[in-house]
């Protein structure tokens, strides 16, 4: 009763995403006979106990507090915020409100989140209640320049009804509880804002901003710079926390990043906990110019801005904006060598590496007839790299060291690179001996369902849910381009072995044949009546290939200047569900395929005069080369299994109907599936039926006998 304030605004708020309390009124009284009927008391009651599910903090030895925090050192410190209604509710029931809106977390990701949404939110509100000052108390030298008064807090605080408040149309004073309610929600809706942005957005950045500050070295030697591939992902939380975690030192100075317009950016990381204090600022005599006037000041090309503050600056080149940073290389000297046409470049960085007091040399040998590429400290005389060469893999890459001698001697470093994607709209190339991430290739704006190197270029081609089919330069990380022609998510890409062809297929029932050599669509192939879900190119005939589609047909095609845009050769029933995946023989005479129904198949080009297959009607080809297009009855027994056969609202059954082009109908008090068709279409039927039974019984088995819901996939 009486007034209310953020802290137990929120906790009933929290109280009520859980499936304990979800539909639990709340009863604000003081009344501690009131208070002994009540399921759960937060904020009054004078008790924290959390077997009895009392929650009160206003106790004169109460003293509990959150999980202490981080230091730079390492080292951890108690926390000076004690814990108020809504932060003990949170102690106990956070990470199962968490779970209810985000089930898919992992362990880790889960208590990441929890402790950065104490961190970002909960102890505000928590310090607010318990009378915990901003500012040190014992240092008196520091006054607020201003006071903030739009936080949680204060707007809670606001929808108290005021001591003169008087409602028009009642002419009485506001009900206090329903204006609880409202503020109650309220509270939901910034938690909720908060958790979103750490969840959906920090958490994902986490792991680029880690590799980032992994990779400091490779940036700069200095390790005080780390280069991001966007500037939109939240990295500035991140770092302190990273390098709490991995107690870095020096700190990062500098973090490099593109813009939405593609330019580069130098920004520099703040003195933590203070929002304008830089650890080191950009030089005061570029601050506020801008374009060719900056350039003559600050001697770097390319330069755009600097800010009044001097806290961000920006070039047209990443190696512009690093060398604004003042770590980049300067080159002092080029020589050229005629005799083994090998350039050597003489770089000199400002900074000494850790552990030596001599500037650092390193000496650039690149050979423009062997294709060598070494990199040699001359402190410590040591080869890095000797590159390079493509060989291809279907998603992956291998790095090779190329020498052109005959001897057989390989002092190259083996490498192999592999591509990944992922629903998180990305893809990343990886350094499988270094075990790390080397790029992060962002530009889809939904899934990424497929990925493949092209045979001998560094190219890489991805297909998403966004319906486009993006062409990548891994080396730079950029899109090279983009092509429009699916509606419909791109489920595969295929690069033909010729390098020059590029088959996309989709959703949409369509698979696309590109030229990217002018970037031309060169026909677009109907066939498919559901999705294709697989296409694999023929390892000797560049023009033939094969494609499977979601329900269970496999279409042989040839395409290319002597071929044509129908079918081949079309098998409506190859497998009795969808085709996921297919793989020809290296000698091209067997193509495998594995499918949904559990069976993996293996297809043969028919011999001279054989006429095996199907129609695109469907009919089979029967003895005599007569069609059989009588229709028969017959029935399936399913048991306790006639629920999984119809499915959720008939979904299965109508389905399946459609993709056999039969009648069906269950009879549920004799147990029957009775189904009108062809023979054939009457024997795919009963396959399906049997393999979805088979895998219902299967899958009550791993469970211990415990029966599942309705099944659909056909």
């Amino acid at each position: 009763s009486g007034t209310f304030q953020a802290d137990e605004a929120l906790g009933c708020w929290l109280l009520r995403q859980t499936p304990t309390y979800r539909n639990s009124p709340v009863v604000r009284s003081r009344d501690p006979t009131v208070l002994d009927q009540c399921d759960i008391v937060i904020d009054v009651g004078g008790i924290y106990n959390h077997d009895k599910l009392r929650y009160d903090h206003h106790q004169r030895d109460y003293d509990e507090k959150f999980t202490p925090k981080l230091n730079k050192d390492g080292t951890s410190t108690e926390r000076c915020t004690k814990l108020s209604a809504s932060g003990l509710v949170y102690r106990h029931y956070g990470k199962d409100v968490i779970k209810e809106y985000y089930p898919g977390l992992t362990d880790e990701m889960l208590d990441m989140a929890y402790e950065k949404m104490y961190n970002t939110f909960m102890e505000a509100i928590d310090a607010i209640d318990t009378g915990v000052e901003p500012i040190p108390a014992n240092d008196a030298s520091i006054a607020l320049v201003y006071r903030d008064s739009t936080g949680l807090s204060s707007r809670v605080s606001r929808l108290n009804p005021r001591w003169n408040e008087v409602d028009e149309l009642t002419n009485e004073s506001p009900n206090p509880d329903e204006r609880f309610e409202i503020a109650s929600k309220m509270c939901g809706e910034d938690f909720m804002s908060v958790l979103t942005k750490i969840v959906e957005a920090d958490l994902p950045a986490r792991s680029i901003v880690d590799q980032a500050v992994k990779d400091r070295f490779d940036c700069d030697p200095s390790g005080e710079i780390i280069c991001l591939p966007s500037g939109g992902l939240p990295w500035k939380s991140e770092v302190y926390e990273l390098e709490h975690q991995y107690k870095i030192d020096p700190l990062i100075k500098y973090v490099l990043y593109t813009d939405q317009a593609g330019m580069w950016r130098i920004q520099c990381v703040s003195v933590e906990g203070k929002a304008f204090e830089n650890r080191l600022g950009l030089p005061k005599e570029w601050r506020g110019v801008r374009d060719a006037d900056l350039e003559k000041i600050c001697g770097v090309e390319g330069a755009t801005f600097c800010h009044a503050a001097g806290f961000i600056g920006g070039n047209k080149s990443y190696e512009g904006a690093a060398a604004m940073s003042e770590l980049e290389p300067i080159i002092l000297s080029s020589e050229v060598n005629d005799t083994d046409d090998i350039i050597i470049l003489l770089l000199l960085l400002p900074l000494p590496l850790p552990g030596h007091e001599e500037l650092f040399i390193i000496i650039i040998l690149l050979s423009t007839i062997a294709i060598r590429f070494f990199l040699l400290e001359w402190t410590r005389i040591r080869l890095f790299l000797n590159n390079v060469r493509l060989d291809d893999a279907d998603a992956g890459m291998v790095l090779e060291s190329v020498d052109d001698d005959d001897d057989d001697d390989d002092d190259g470093l083996l490498m192999f690179m592999f591509v990944s994607c992922g629903d998180d709209a990305t893809v990343r190339v990886w350094d499988w001996a270094g075990r790390r991430e080397e790029r992060v290739l962002e530009g889809h704006g939904w899934d990424v369902k497929c990925v493949q190197w092209h045979p001998r270029s560094s190219v890489i081609c991805s297909g998403s849910k966004d319906n486009l089919v993006k062409l990548w330069d891994p080396r730079q990380g950029g899109c090279l381009s983009t092509l429009y022609g699916h509606k419909n998510t791109v489920t595969k890409v295929a690069w033909n072995d010729n390098g020059n062809w590029l088959l996309t297929a989709s959703r949409d029932q369509l698979i696309k044949l590109y030229d990217i050599r002018a970037m031309k669509e060169l026909c677009s192939l109907k066939g498919h009546h559901k999705e294709v879900t697989s296409i694999a190119w023929h390892p000797i005939y560049e023009t033939v290939f094969a494609s499977g589609g979601m329900d269970g047909t496999l279409i042989y095609w040839n395409v290319g200047p002597k071929g044509c845009d129908e079918p081949a050769v079309k098998i409506p029933f190859a497998h009795d569900m969808a085709i996921w995946d297919m793989k020809w023989h290296p000698a091209g005479h067997l193509l495998a395929t594995g499918s949904n129904d559990r069976q993996t198949k293996f297809f043969a080009r028919n011999r001279p005069g054989m006429k095996q297959g199907l129609d695109d009607d469907g009919l089979d080809v029967a003895d005599g080369g007569a069609y059989d297009n009588e229709i028969i009855q017959a029935e399936v027994e399913l048991g306790n299994h006639v629920g999984i056969v119809i499915g959720r609202r008939g979904a299965t059954i109508i389905a399946m109907q459609r993709q056999t082009k039969t009648k069906m109908h269950v009879d549920q008090i004799r147990r029957v599936l009775q189904i009108e068709g062809t023979a054939r279409q009457i024997e795919t039927v009963k396959k399906r039926v049997g393999a979805l039974l088979d895998r219902v019984s299967s899958d009550n088995e791993d469970r211990g006998g415990q029966m599942g819901g309705g099944f659909g996939g056909f």
